[in-house]
């Protein structure tokens, strides 16, 4: 397959990605909607320093740094066992795709967070629903 013809097809699918969320983005609002906001109020007013501590931990997992890590060792564990260098290469464009599709989608949609108390520091590029959810996924 030409690899032109493949980058085409990727760059087209991340311009379509991006359409379809920031208007999904601009079709919700600037502010989170009152569902978002019921929901996050339901979650702080049950909070307990088990869950808390079990957040955190999750929320590391998905950190930038943790998913750099994480796709790295991948990407070399499936270069070595594979020997090929599509599957790795696949890899790698796919968390580099989440990532930039996300950034150009909050460059674009100012969407806040609902106004609760958070248990940390919300980054500058910030929004909801956060990277930290599709980095996971």
């Amino acid at each position: 397959m030409n690899i032109r013809y493949v980058a085409l097809r990727l760059v087209l699918a991340a311009l379509l990605l991006w359409g379809i969320f920031c208007g999904i983005g601009h079709l919700l609002g600037k502010g989170a909607t009152p569902l978002d906001q019921s929901v996050s109020n339901s979650i702080t007013s049950n909070r307990t320093a088990t869950w808390d501590g079990i957040t955190h931990w999750v929320s590391l997992c998905s950190e930038t740094l943790t998913v750099v890590v994480i796709t790295a060792v991948a990407f070399v564990v499936l270069r070595l066992t594979l020997r090929r260098w599509r599957e790795a290469v696949l890899l790698v464009l796919a968390v580099a795709g989440q990532t930039a599709i996300f950034v150009c989608i909050t460059g674009v949609v100012d969407r806040g967070r609902p106004d609760v108390i958070r248990l940390d520091e919300a980054a500058p590029t910030s929004s909801l629903p956060s990277g930290h959810a599709r980095a996971a996924v």
